[in-house]
């Protein structure tokens, strides 16, 4: 008899957690296990629901607003009493602050995708940020089981008492190798100059990625023709654009879908978070083989089995990145990074362990 799993999100976003899911569903034994997701509000405009549908999951919409929480909990119950999960599996702190005061005969797994006391605070401020935590926090202290999504989120959760399991972030190395195309075509088809170094970060355009940071370097480096290209968008966006007004050298793409063609262009990575999870962009990198500067914390050199072939700078300081830039820039090797640890395949396996022994 197979186990039915709600999986519980609040959109299918194309970011790291909605792409770790993915990962995570469509390696599932469908004999033992039949997921349903559950999304909470209507979907973005760079969502990629379309991928799990090929996978034949079906997928429920609440269409719920964000001002009617008490609306989103009768219609979340309303479907857990219909579709009689065996397993909830909420991957987000939304959908398990939504979830958490509804009743359910049911097994109930959380997946941490970042510590909560450094994304939360970073992203709502620390009124909001820590009225959050409290909630989630709560959540959390019930019969529930909770995964880390790397080794240092675990510890961190550790440190204030919240025991976790670790389930390191996967990703699919095959999709990520080279599509023979040239670095020279690829820059050409995606309008970036032939003969120049390119800097490139993927991260989103929020506080925690330190973006700002990231430019006032590249101003402050004066590198003979070079670029940084700066894909995504978040709220330090209008920021980061004023800053880097004065400098055509500094490109802007907003959310793009061609993160790969990107990174295979360009000549050296940079992300210079405060904090991460387990960051998928760096995973995605390393598929590449692209040079890469990281600030110096523990998610980089956990998501980084080659440390010494990485360019670790101290965290938010402009002078020893601007100094990384300079020598990036004269280095012209490329890199083979081991990704044998961070394989989906393994990731979604775990799970899968986890759900057989509920």
């Amino acid at each position: 008899m197979t186990k039915k799993i709600l999986y519980l999100v609040p959109h299918l976003e194309n970011k790291g957690p909605t792409v770790q899911l993915l990962y995570l569903i469509k390696y599932l034994n469908r004999k033992e296990f039949d997921p349903v997701i559950v999304t909470l509000f209507k979907e973005k405009e760079d969502t990629i629901d379309y991928k799990f549908k090929k996978l034949n999951i079906r997928v429920i919409s609440l269409n719920g607003k964000r001002s009617s929480i008490v609306n989103l909990r009768k219609k979340l119950q309303s479907v857990i009493i219909k579709e009689d999960p065996a397993i909830i599996h909420s991957n987000s702190v939304v959908t398990d602050i939504v979830y958490s005061p509804l009743v359910s005969n049911v097994s109930v797994v959380t997946t941490q995708h970042n510590y909560i006391y450094s994304d939360l605070l970073a992203a709502y401020g620390k009124l909001l940020g820590l009225l959050l935590c409290f909630f989630e926090r709560k959540f959390l202290k019930k019969n529930i089981t909770i995964v880390s999504c790397s080794k240092t989120v675990q510890n961190k959760y550790k440190g204030v008492g919240i025991k976790t399991k670790c389930i390191q972030n996967g990703i699919e190395i095959n999709q990520w190798e080279n599509n023979l195309i040239s670095k020279e075509k690829l820059r050409e088809k995606l309008g970036l100059p032939s003969n120049a170094h390119i800097f490139l970060s993927t991260g989103l355009l929020i506080k925690r990625k330190n973006p700002l940071l990231i430019i006032k370097a590249f101003n402050s480096a004066h590198i003979k023709n070079s670029y940084l290209v700066m894909l995504g968008d978040g709220s330090e966006s209008s920021v980061c654009k004023k800053e880097a007004r004065d400098n055509p050298h500094i490109m802007f793409t907003g959310k793009v879908s061609n993160v790969k063609s990107y990174l295979y262009a360009s000549d050296t990575f940079i992300s210079v978070s405060n904090a991460e999870g387990l960051p998928y962009s760096v995973l995605e990198a390393e598929c590449t083989g692209i040079k890469m500067i990281l600030s110096d914390i523990p998610e980089h050199r956990e998501a980084t089995n080659s440390s010494d072939l990485i360019s670790f700078t101290p965290v938010s300081d402009k002078k020893a990145l601007t100094d990384k830039m300079i020598t990036s820039a004269k280095n012209k090797k490329s890199f083979h990074y081991n990704m044998q640890n961070f394989m989906a395949k393994t990731m979604s396996t775990k799970y899968q362990k986890i759900y057989s022994d509920m």
